[in-house]
């Protein structure tokens, strides 16, 4: 490696010489960069917590929260997810799978659910999420189809 004048002179003073100097501003910068990716996933996880305790808090004050474990008709093992807002219930399965599917065609993620007795309970929201079920939840609420007694199927085994 060929050493310039003010290299060289750096070099003989035991100073540092550009190649070093530019080395270090890499890696400095480089360090910035990961303390800024750092602070942005904190910053996201701190959003994201407040969020979550914001649609717990709407959750609570604007549903009638239903534990699948205290329905004994309800074999809770087949819900696919935490939430479910339950927006319909029929004695026919044809008649409960028509109307999953005709929310599921307005972009709802709707499920007929089965209970041991042969009825079923349509659920639209399907989510492991609260912020989502708050959401979703608000949504509903505002649709046609949305009768009055509208409640949240929650999976707590």
């Amino acid at each position: 490696m060929m050493l310039t004048g003010c290299d060289f002179m750096r070099k003989l003073a035991g100073r540092p010489t550009s190649d070093v100097i530019d080395a270090k501003r890499v890696e400095l910068a480089m360090a910035e960069a990961r303390e800024k990716e750092q602070m942005a996933a904190m910053e996201a996880r701190r959003k994201h917590k407040a969020d979550s305790i914001e649609a717990e808090h709407f959750v609570s004050e604007n549903c009638l929260l239903v534990e699948a474990s205290k329905i004994r008709s309800l074999d809770a093992s087949q819900l696919k997810s935490r939430y479910a807002i339950i927006v319909g219930a029929f004695s026919q399965e044809g008649n409960a799978e028509a109307f999953a599917s005709k929310l599921s065609s307005i972009g709802y993620k709707a499920s007929a659910i089965a209970y041991r007795n042969g009825h079923q309970i349509v659920g639209v929201g399907l989510t492991d999420d609260i912020i989502k079920l708050a959401d979703v939840y608000a949504r509903v609420k505002s649709e046609k189809f949305c009768p009055p007694e509208v409640w949240v199927l929650v999976n707590d085994i």
